[in-house]
């Protein structure tokens, strides 16, 4: 949060204060929250929140597109991601040391993971108007 209160005086990032995660995980989340919910540690844990409640959906949706929504392999993989994280039921992090998790902050590369079998589809689709004209 304090990163977000020097963002909003108008400090430079990397010039007036040095953050670590990146823009949006430090300074811009908390802003957003503020600016949402107004200025507290519990609208920056709500905008949290609903950020990984999204990244779960996500995570379903991309499995379920994936699997092309047969419900068996996409319930499998989905229960075995999600048992993996740690502090799941089967922490894989404390048997192998293999860390293994979808942080909230992803959100954006699980958006561009989406939008492949999505374009996909939609270029098969558009491609077979194509191929009935050559024929």
């Amino acid at each position: 949060m304090g990163f977000a209160i020097s963002y909003m005086e108008g400090l430079i990032p990397y010039k007036d204060y040095i953050f670590v995660h990146g823009t949006i995980q430090d300074p811009l989340r908390s802003v957003i929250a503020f600016r949402l919910f107004g200025q507290s540690i519990g609208s920056v844990r709500t905008l949290e929140s609903i950020v990984a409640v999204t990244t779960v959906l996500l995570i379903t949706l991309f499995v379920l597109k994936i699997f092309r929504f047969r419900p068996l392999p996409s319930l499998i993989t989905i229960v075995a991601v999600f048992l993996l994280q740690p502090g799941g039921s089967a922490d894989i992090n404390q048997m192998l040391f293999i860390p293994i998790t979808v942080p909230p902050r992803d959100i954006t590369t699980l958006l561009f993971l989406l939008t492949i079998p999505f374009l996909q589809q939609y270029l098969q689709r558009s491609e077979q108007p194509m191929r009935k004209n050559l024929e």
